[in-house]
This record gives structure tokens, sequence and C-alpha cells, in this order.
């Protein structure tokens, strides 16, 4: 179940960070404690949570000013379970509700995620500056 993340899940979301690697659905190292303070404060992030007491299987947030998802990270063992869509979907629902008609994420080149996003009709867009890949999807 989606829920809006919560102070009290910062342990946890720092965990799954923590653990997240190659496989992961955005770069674990821009995942600050800040960030997810500032987005946990911006009511900005949900978590998936089976049920309360349950361990958090993964997070999603968004930054509404720039129309990105600023992360999208599932537990290593909980990948393959459908998690990573769902959250991502509530992520991309929040940025449209915000008045966006598009959504970015930047992925750093030959990431395992780049196949789910262009899957899911994601499409490559731009580089950044740091030689990140910019994939776009209408909302």
């Amino acid at each position: 179940m989606i829920r809006p993340a919560a102070f009290a899940d910062l342990p946890a979301l720092l965990a799954i960070r923590d653990a997240t690697a190659v496989e992961a659905l955005s770069d674990p190292r821009s995942v600050t404690e800040e960030l997810l303070h500032r987005l946990i404060d911006a009511s900005a992030m949900w978590v998936w949570q089976q049920a309360p007491g349950e361990p958090i299987a993964g997070f999603a947030a968004i930054d509404t000013e720039t129309a990105a998802i600023a992360a999208l990270l599932v537990a290593p063992g909980e990948q393959g379970r459908g998690l990573g869509r769902a959250l991502l979907a509530q992520a991309c629902g929040a940025l449209r509700a915000a008045g966006h008609a598009a959504a970015t994420i930047a992925l750093e080149p030959g990431a395992a995620a780049e196949r789910h996003y262009r899957a899911a009709g994601w499409t490559l867009t731009d580089t950044g500056a740091t030689g990140t890949l910019i994939f776009t999807k209408p909302l």
C-alpha cells in the first residue's frame, strides 16, 4: 500500500538507499538525508508498506518545481513485484496534479533501470552537464 512518507520513516528510507546499487531505479547517491527531509516536509514523497508495522519496501519522491522524479528506490529482494511501477505511477500522478504535462528522470549512462523506463514509454531527451541521461514522459 502506498502512503505519504513521514519523518519516522527516515531510518528505513536511508537503509533502502544504502542497500540499493546497480539495479536501482534512480541514482541512490543523489538521495541525501537532507533531500529526504526536504521532500517529506514538502509532502512530495511516498512509501510502499504492505501494512502498518511491516517494513517499508520502497519509496518515490518528486520535485514539483522541475517536474522531476527525485528518487525511486525499491529494497533489494522486493524488486520484480510491481512496487516500482506503482510508486512511479503515484509520483507521475502527483506531478500531473501539480500542473505538469511531462515528467523527467535523470539516470547514469548504462544504468540497469534504463530498460525499465524505455519499456514504460520514457524517451531520452537530453544529456545533463555531468553526462546523466535525461528521460521524459508525457503525463
